[in-house]
This record gives C-alpha cells, sequence and structure tokens, in this order.
C-alpha cells in the first residue's frame, strides 16, 4: 500500500507539473505575441490603427495637389497605406516605418509579395527617423505623442511640407486645412504646416 500511495503521489505530482508547465509556456507565448504586435502601444502609447481605403484615396488626392515626391507613414502598421498609396502614387517614394517587430514583419512580407519597388519599408523608431526629407508625414497614433510629434516636425519639416494626422489633432495648433472622410468611421484628417508654425514661434 505504501509503494502504491508514493507512485500515486509521483504520477499525481509529475502530471501537475507538466501541467502548470504548458500553461507557463502558453502564458509566455501570449505575453510575447502581445509584446510584438503592440509593442508600440507599451512604449509610445501609440495602438495598432489600421487607415481604411478610402482614407488612402484622400491622402493621394492631397499628394497630388501638392506634388509630393517623398512621403512617410509613421507608426506603419502592416504598411496598409504604404502599399496602396505606391500603387496610386508611382512617382513618389514612400516609407513605411514601424517598432513593433511582428506587425512590421507582415508589412514586410506584403510588400516583397506584391514587389512594391517605390517603397522603403523600415524596422524602427519613429523618433528616429528625420522628418526633413519628406513632402507629406501621414500619422495615425493616439493623443499622447502628438505634442511631442508637433514640436519634432516643427523642428525638423522643411518649407511647405505638411503633417496629416488621422484622427488626433495636435493641441492648440490649429490646421491649416481639414478633410472629412466619406467612411463609416468618419475619419477626419488634420493637415498642418509645421514651418509656419516655427516662423510665428
Amino acid at each position: 500500500v505504501t509503494y502504491l500511495t508514493l507512485w500515486l503521489f509521483i504520477s499525481t505530482y509529475r502530471g501537475c507539473a507538466n501541467l502548470f508547465a504548458a500553461i507557463s509556456r502558453i502564458y509566455f507565448c501570449k505575453n510575447l505575441l502581445i509584446f510584438l504586435v503592440y509593442k508600440g502601444a507599451l512604449f509610445d502609447r501609440v495602438p495598432l490603427y489600421l487607415s481604411n481605403k478610402r482614407t488612402v484615396d484622400t491622402l493621394a488626392t492631397i499628394a497630388t495637389a501638392r506634388r509630393a515626391v517623398k512621403i512617410i507613414d509613421i507608426g506603419a502598421g502592416i504598411g496598409v497605406v504604404v502599399s496602396q498609396l505606391s500603387e496610386k502614387l508611382i512617382d513618389c517614394k514612400i516609407m513605411g516605418i514601424e517598432s513593433a517587430t511582428l506587425t512590421w514583419l507582415v508589412g514586410f512580407i506584403i510588400v516583397r509579395y506584391n514587389r512594391l519597388s517605390n517603397i522603403e519599408w523600415v524596422y524602427g523608431n519613429m523618433w528616429s527617423v528625420d522628418l526633413g526629407e519628406f513632402d507629406i508625414v501621414y500619422a495615425f497614433l493616439s493623443p499622447d505623442p502628438m505634442n511631442r510629434l508637433w514640436e519634432k516636425a516643427k523642428s525638423e519639416m522643411k518649407e511647405g511640407a505638411m503633417l496629416i494626422s488621422n484622427s488626433f489633432p495636435v493641441d492648440g495648433a490649429p490646421p491649416v486645412s481639414v478633410e472629412y472622410v466619406d467612411d463609416a468611421r468618419e475619419t477626419i484628417l488634420y493637415c498642418y504646416i509645421p514651418a509656419e508654425s516655427r516662423k510665428i514661434s
């Protein structure tokens, strides 16, 4: 009886240990996946937002009217904007930068699969990019980083270059224009010319 009891105890212990180990691995993998997808939300307080086709159409119209040559999408997610813009604006150089590893990887696959030659798809932090070379900077971020982005844009963006923010205005900075997108979520694009504000300040 003693040996049987001991064997049952050991078997039960091993079973529980294996179960806890499996649960720990699942929990770790889940948290790793969340980190890889939502890294921007953790560090820059920028969740993953996806722009829709009508928003991209509006961006393409603005870019064409302004004769934009180089455009960047900061916090580019899985590359929805850059991929669609590259097909509409074949003479433009379009950069997308994304810091969340798994999200960037999905965008990398999309760009490579579609053989979009006028796209530069970059893994990195948007704060490390010099905005001075771009005619249009597009951002779909969150309210939290907008003031910091505005200061960066005023410091770096060239004369006449436009900052376009999807849904989130800059506090205390009136946009030069506002575009209302005809879509289900009633998207609003706030358009700024940071260099003009630089002159005023």
